[in-house]
């Protein structure tokens, strides 16, 4: 009895085993077959019989500065996204830096208009009237935060003590010392410090940065020295997100010739209805309106020039061998 016990026991062992390795079996089966489908295909992307394959290149966008004009980056990102044109890299200087900065921490789109949505709103940035600056100063003396400690909670809130070089995009930007003029690209230290330093000048004052004190603002006046930049360590093709308006951007040193030097150009048209007529979006209407009528602008822009601008980001497989 105790044999015939022993003998059952055994049976049902060797036939647990023997369903472990079926079952191990067919996980590698499962595992194989799919990596296998997967490298089909991405093999098979833009496959047209009788035509080269195409495989797609990210792209390197760089955001102009702008202000209230700068939400019109937003409209682009989310219209090239929406298209399938990878954005591989992120430079701005101004209101290009923040959202391109926004940008560079974002995981997906969805967490990218999220975050501009909940920590950075158009209000945030609104400029107030004489009176209005008059009764804030009283506020002030009750230690209410300003608008530029506001803006700088908003900063430090968000991005903590993330590192420009640990950006799930890789991102830079663009700054100007107050006292020399030199423009520096920033690709590494706090990231609320270095749009801190992008958004000065303009909206806030000078920013003091690093142990060594510098003193930083926007580089808007040679935004431009990011085409040069992002031509040295981006590999694919290089666009210019562009919202300066016209007299803007000829004031701008030598912009017209360096824009030249880049592979496409966006430039939106950033005009909103009102009062019956459109009218030019200014650089410090900060309205909701007005930041809503600059992100469908943008929108507008990516999707008239959308053909050129998947052409640009697809090459013949056969180059890149």
């Amino acid at each position: 009895m105790e044999i015939t016990n022993k003998t059952k026991i055994l049976k049902v062992f060797f036939i647990l085993i023997f369903q472990f390795f079926l079952f191990s079996a067919g996980l590698m089966h499962c595992k194989t077959q799919r990596t296998h489908l997967k490298s089909q295909r991405s093999q098979t992307i833009f496959k047209v019989p009788g035509i080269e394959p195409l495989k797609q290149v990210p792209v390197a966008l760089v955001l102009s500065p702008g202000l209230a004009r700068g939400y019109a980056h937003v409209g682009v990102i989310q219209a090239l996204t929406h298209a399938k044109i990878q954005i591989g890299a992120v430079l701005g200087t101004e209101m290009g830096a923040l959202i391109a900065a926004i940008y560079a921490v974002s995981p997906t789109i969805n967490m990218f208009e999220w975050n501009l949505d909940q920590y950075f709103r158009p209000e945030l940035f609104a400029p107030r009237s004489v009176l209005s600056q008059w009764i804030h100063k009283i506020k002030i003396s009750n230690k209410e935060e300003s608008g530029e400690e506001k803006f700088e909670s908003a900063l430090k809130n968000f991005f903590g003590e993330k590192d420009l070089k640990d950006a799930l995009t890789p991102i830079r930007i663009a700054v100007r010392s107050s006292k020399t003029g030199s423009i520096c690209i920033l690709e590494e230290g706090k990231i609320q410090s270095a749009v801190r330093g992008a958004m000065g000048g303009y909206l806030y004052k000078p920013f003091t940065m690093g142990k060594e004190k510098l003193l930083i603002e926007s580089a808007a006046q040679e935004y431009s020295r990011l085409i040069e930049e992002a031509k040295k360590f981006f590999p694919g093709p290089v666009i210019v997100v562009d919202v300066l308006n016209e007299w803007e951007s000829k004031k701008a040193q030598n912009h017209q010739e360096k824009l030249k030097k880049t592979d496409f150009v966006i430039r939106p048209q950033l005009k909103m209805k009102k009062n019956g007529s459109k009218k030019e979006i200014g650089y410090e209407d900060f309205s909701k309106e007005a930041a809503a009528a600059a992100f469908y602008c943008g929108k507008v822009a990516v999707n008239a020039c959308l053909d050129q601008l998947r052409a640009l980001s697809q090459i013949r497989l056969e180059s890149v061998r």
